[in-house]
């Protein structure tokens, strides 16, 4: 079964110190030491800079829906599925309304 963040209410902000960084043509999520915490592709290294603290979920998936030719819903499932990965890696904190 798949797992969802909670409330699409929620403004997702990544960890402090994290930051992301190319490495030999690869995106990866880095800890403020250098250590390689996740590695990225283009979709998810671009919903990584939306987990600024101001934007909220549905905002991404609107963004994600701008930028493709996806429908909401796949956008949604995107979003959520690549924000559960980013919280089970430990990578976010999540900002309450």
């Amino acid at each position: 079964m798949r797992e969802q963040m909670p409330d699409t209410t929620l403004r997702p902000c990544h960890l402090p110190g994290t930051r992301l960084e190319q490495r030999g043509g690869r995106v990866i999520v880095c800890d403020a030491d250098g250590n390689v915490m996740l590695a990225l592709n283009e979709s998810a290294a671009a919903l990584w800079e939306l987990c600024d603290g101001s934007t909220t979920i549905d905002e991404m998936v609107m963004a994600i829906c701008e930028v493709s030719s996806i429908s909401a819903h796949q956008a949604r499932d995107d979003v959520e599925r690549t924000l559960t990965e980013f919280e089970r890696a430990g990578l976010l904190l999540a900002i309450d309304v």
